[in-house]
């Protein structure tokens, strides 16, 4: 009888590893099942996820200049994980060098790889104009690289303040969402609104400059119908679009900039610049 309590015990503690082995398993196995979804079938057929382990998946791909470019699109790739599985799950990639094997369904699908998008003329322009330092024994392998690379940019939702993939068409991606709420972002907006000079840069400027235009395109909408029946309003509406097109244009806005708003707006200020004239 004494011997019977250890060995129940010994029973649930080796069922439990052994439940947790195959959930880390089950794991391991959805996140290497989500590879060509995360990249695409043209990095897919490129790279192989081969091993997960603490938060980081790594990759195995054909080239070093290829592992050297996707590790420029990390941000991109652990956005799209997160997407997928949840944050804290995917939290790095590591990508080296090294054969890559080509597994049954990729061989069975030749066909998509000649229906791959094809870059505009001025993308395959840029991307010309980046290889070519390059030895030419690299250019092929970074010229696929950068076409597959820039299919799985294309491919994705874009942020409406910095342009990176998102996850939903004009949501701004989670760490532009982080700097929107930032008091000194707030304060550059509204300085930005009344035409001060700029005192941040990079992202956090990007950031200002997207809300300053948010806000006063809402004060825009919302003065328009009082201005249509009270022209009074008109002047104030026109300073406010034309502080809006000072921060979409990035310059001193000019008549044709007119083209840019909504056709009601536009033949309201048209008629406005008219009776000034």
């Amino acid at each position: 009888m004494r011997n019977s309590r250890p060995a129940a015990i010994g029973e649930i503690v080796s069922t439990i590893l052994k439940k947790r082995s195959l959930a880390r398993g089950l794991k391991k196995g959805r996140i290497l099942a989500l590879w060509p979804k995360i990249v695409g079938p043209e990095l897919a057929r490129m790279t192989e996820p081969y091993r997960f382990e603490r938060g980081t998946l790594w990759v195995r791909v054909t080239d070093h200049v290829l592992a050297h470019q996707l590790s420029y699109q990390r941000a991109v790739l652990l956005e799209r994980f997160a997407h997928e599985l949840g944050s804290n799950v995917v939290t790095e990639l590591r990508f080296v060098t090294g054969a890559v094997v080509r597994h049954e369904k990729q061989k069975a699908e030749p066909q998509a790889v000649k229906s791959k998008p094809s870059l505009p003329a001025t993308s395959k322009r840029r991307l010309e104009q980046l290889i070519a330092p390059l030895p030419d024994d690299l250019k092929p392998a970074a010229r696929r690289a950068g076409e597959a690379l820039a299919a799985l940019w294309a491919s994705a939702p874009r942020c409406p303040v910095c342009e990176a993939p998102t996850e939903e068409e004009g949501k701004a991606c989670p760490s532009c969402t982080q700097r929107l709420e930032l008091p000194v972002v707030r304060l550059e907006a509204k300085k930005l609104q009344r035409n001060q000079p700029p005192r941040l840069e990079g992202d956090l400027a990007a950031a200002a400059r997207y809300l300053a235009r948010q806000t006063l395109w809402e004060q825009i909408e919302a003065l328009l119908p009082e201005a249509t029946s009270t022209p009074a309003y008109i002047p104030h509406l026109f300073e406010l679009t034309q502080a809006w097109l000072r921060l979409e244009t990035g310059r001193e806005p000019r008549p044709e900039d007119l083209e840019r708003l909504p056709q009601p707006l536009a033949s309201l200020l048209r008629r406005h610049l008219g009776g000034r004239g």
